[in-house]
């Protein structure tokens, strides 16, 4: 189904439809627990070259791992730490390239647009994915090393305080514009992906997109963020009440066939079982499937185990709807600030592309005709 975008405030509400998509949700749930591997395993790492006991580490956190003590201490760790969060942020962008992907591809019509297909998009395109950040911090680098210069000069006796006043206007112009990219490298994490999905563009024009639609449509883009987290967050809750209605018919069938109702109360109690550390600190954040901290499972060794984590899968996959609908939310707020900034539509774009490749392809659809009645 095409979905005719008015490009305006009434479209915000497709990322929830598009955030539910199951091939959406996939990917993005695959992200989250590839995030989770890598965030254990490089944390692990720094506790370990940090000196930290290992056995009561893991007795500590389980699967997830907070730094903290010995941890915090060590350069080595946060470096390790450091590694883990860019790996995570990593792989998120290119979660979010490939949702934003198939949303787009939904919008304009395309129901059968797989994640392999994104997959295979995401390996063309994801330069400007990391290129962009780069040439942010790259900016806001030199701008600190200017300024930290200019505080050089100010030592100067004498001269110095005079210089560094007659320049403090120039200085405060050059920090104004270091927080204009500060917001552009926030906001490059979700929007980037969106608009190379959009648009295909490279590093340059991605760039270039980001700083404009910033610069000129701040308020809409405000106006949309704000509209997009009322419609994302009424869906969380309404998805929240069926993952727990589904948790208590699942009790309800599973209970009177076992004569016990030890499934679902070791599946809430998943998250206690593989992150206690987290639940510890987070708990009343992380209880969408009931009380997670309401004590030790029923079950016990292996059974309990993959009770608890089938209860994290599910956690995971309402998780995952709120990051999934995120990108989407991106994806169809960029087509509309786009759509305002430059008066410019991508989905027709995109069919105009598409057409041109066809042809230039197979040729036009009257050659085609006319070889064939030629006999060609």
């Amino acid at each position: 189904m095409v979905h005719k975008l008015r490009f305006d405030i009434r479209d915000m509400a497709l990322s929830v439809k598009h955030g539910l998509s199951a091939r959406n949700l996939w990917v993005i749930w695959k992200a989250l627990v590839l995030s989770w591997l890598l965030w254990a395993g490089m944390i692990y790492l720094g506790f370990f070259a940090s000196g930290d006991s290992m056995a009561g580490r893991w007795q500590a956190s389980r699967l997830f791992p907070i730094p903290e003590g010995l941890f915090l201490e060590s350069t080595v760790a946060m470096l390790f730490m450091a590694a883990a969060i860019l790996g995570c942020v990593w792989i998120i962008m290119s979660a979010y390239q490939k949702v934003s992907r198939i949303t787009f591809e939904q919008i304009r019509g395309d129901g059968f647009y797989s994640g392999r297909d994104a997959l295979m998009f995401h390996r063309e395109n994801w330069k400007p994915l990391l290129m962009v950040p780069v040439a942010i911090l790259a900016g806001l680098s030199i701008l600190f090393v200017k300024l930290f210069v200019l505080g050089l000069l100010g030592r100067i006796p004498g001269v110095g305080p005079v210089l560094l006043g007659v320049l403090a206007v120039p200085a405060w112009g050059l920090s104004l514009f270091g927080v204009l990219a500060s917001v552009a490298l926030l906001l490059a994490i979700p929007m980037v992906p969106a608009i190379t999905a959009c648009t295909k563009g490279d590093t340059f024009e991605t760039l270039f997109e980001l700083f404009s639609s910033i610069t000129s449509q701040p308020a809409r883009i405000v106006l949309y963020t704000v509209t997009g987290l009322l419609a994302r967050g009424a869906a969380l809750v309404l998805f929240v009440a069926f993952a727990r209605g589904a948790m208590a018919l699942l009790d309800l069938g599973t209970g009177a066939g076992m004569g016990s109702h030890g499934l679902v109360t070791s599946m809430q109690g998943g998250m206690n079982l593989a992150a206690p550390q987290l639940v510890s600190h987070y708990g009343s954040f992380l209880a969408p499937l009931g009380s997670l901290l309401g004590g030790a499972s029923p079950w016990q060794g292996v059974s309990g185990w993959f009770a608890g984590l089938s209860g994290v899968a599910v956690a995971l996959v309402i998780l995952a709807f709120w990051f999934s609908s995120c990108a989407s939310f991106w994806t169809v707020c960029y087509l509309a600030v786009r759509k305002a900034k430059d008066g410019e539509d991508l989905l027709l774009r995109a069919d105009d592309e598409e057409f041109r490749e066809f042809e230039k392809r197979y040729g036009s659809a009257d050659q085609a005709g006319d070889e064939s009645r030629n006999g060609r």
